[in-house]
């Protein structure tokens, strides 16, 4: 079994990525205007607050719910990054209605968790523990 085909797993360390770039982000905002590496990695508040809420969505995936909803987590947020992250390199400004605009930096994380979470939650697999072992026939 290959953890990194473990939707499960998916969810948790997707789920506390975002937690982190959540914070991360709120910090940015009231340090340096959201900025840390201007045209590479910026924050602003939408965001953030978005992260918050995919956050709680992942860890309740990874944690709470059972194996086959984070499976379905990391096909549909899978999808959902990796289709972000096109149009991010396309536009760069991919929901600029809400203020969002999207940097390299995301891009690259967007498509490098979006072709995860596809590969685990299409081909992988959600148990997250061994199996144990039977006792042999005297």
């Amino acid at each position: 079994m290959n953890p990194l085909l473990n939707s499960t797993i998916y969810a948790r360390v997707t789920g506390i990525a975002l937690a982190a770039t959540a914070l991360l982000g709120i910090i940015m905002e009231f340090a340096n205007d959201g900025g840390l590496i201007d045209g590479f990695l910026n924050f602003d508040w939408t965001h953030d607050i978005l992260h918050v809420v995919l956050a709680g969505a992942a860890l309740a995936a990874g944690f709470a719910a059972s194996g086959s909803y984070s499976r379905i987590y990391a096909k549909v947020f899978g999808i959902v990054y990796t289709g972000l992250a096109i149009a991010g390199f396309v536009s760069g400004s991919v929901v600029g209605f809400l203020g969002i605009t999207l940097e390299l930096g995301e891009n690259l994380v967007h498509i490098l968790i979006g072709l995860w979470g596809i590969a685990t939650g299409f081909f992988g697999n959600t148990v997250t523990t061994g199996t144990t072992p039977r006792a042999r026939g005297v």
